[in-house]
């Protein structure tokens, strides 16, 4: 299903599937994008160039895994913007973690030189 920021997937059967890992792969560049699902849980599946995408979906339910396969063409408009985090090596959580660190850092130096 095409969002506005991406792709969402609705996983109808099997009716007790535990896990999904969906994989987009442009058809021209070979980029791969994954997200990976949960019954619980609803992901968007972040699209950052437009044309034709292969999906994989390997989804696992009572210990087997099934795998399925679509083509699917992402619109210019249901592009994501693609973040300058992105561009980065290190991920996005591991930035947060070394700024909240470097924070921390910073407070308690502070405070010690204000003694």
């Amino acid at each position: 299903m095409e969002d506005t920021d991406g792709l969402s997937f609705i996983i109808t059967e099997p009716y007790d599937w535990t896990y999904a890992k969906i994989t987009a792969t442009n058809k021209y560049t070979l980029e791969e994008n994954s997200i990976s699902l949960t019954p619980k849980g609803n992901s968007v599946l972040k699209i950052y160039e437009s044309g034709q995408y292969w999906i994989e979906a390997n989804i696992k339910a009572d210990g087997n895994t099934f795998d399925v396969y679509d083509v699917v063409m992402v619109d210019p408009d249901s592009v994501s913007e693609q973040s300058i985090v992105s561009d980065l090596i290190i991920s996005e959580r591991v930035l947060i973690i070394l700024t909240v660190i470097f924070g921390i850092v910073l407070i308690v130096g502070l405070k010690i030189k204000n003694r």
